[in-house]
């Protein structure tokens, strides 16, 4: 399983330990700590773990893909949006 983990504060880097636990090696894209995913590959599940005024942005990257490059799964971390959509 691809999984892109957006975000490794500390919301997302609990995240990724825990994937790491399970087993999976998750790709991290953090701009903030240089690290640096291609956004336009695949992958089956993406973990938005960013500020809340970046979910919708990420979101939108990747529902308007071509249907074999969209995620089976996308987590975004609470709240949504900084307000009612």
């Amino acid at each position: 399983m691809k999984i892109l983990l957006i975000g490794k504060g500390s919301i997302g880097s609990k995240h990724y330990g825990n994937l790491k636990l399970l087993g999976f090696e998750p790709i991290i894209h953090d701009p903030k700590l240089g690290e640096f995913a291609n956004l336009l590959e695949a992958y089956d599940l993406v973990l938005i773990c960013t500020p809340v005024e970046t979910h919708l942005e990420y979101i939108n990257t990747f529902l308007k893909r071509d249907i074999d490059k969209k995620p089976s799964v996308i987590f975004v971390e609470k709240p949504l949006h900084t307000s009612p959509i």
